[in-house]
């Protein structure tokens, strides 16, 4: 604590903070933040009752007739299902 509260009165006092251990502590802080933010925001695990009902869905275009095995094949990897 002694240490960083040390880093943070020298970066009031100068103005750098670019080169110090403080810097990099804040920019890898912030690094880790952006990145649970995005990945937060653009999901890219389907929750587990939603693939069931995309998977139901597709399942039943192609009992109708409305899209081939191929087609259907081809939307679940689209979809990512």
């Amino acid at each position: 604590m002694v240490m960083l509260s040390g880093l943070m009165r020298q970066a009031a006092i100068t103005g750098s903070t670019a080169d110090s251990l403080f810097g990099a502590i804040a920019g890898r802080q912030g690094d880790e933040w952006a990145q649970r933010t995005v990945r937060g925001a653009l999901r890219t695990e389907r929750p587990a009752g939603e693939r069931a009902a995309m998977l139901r869905d597709l399942s039943d275009l192609q009992a109708r007739g409305a899209v081939t095995e191929d087609e259907l094949r081809l939307l679940r990897h689209r979809l990512h299902v």
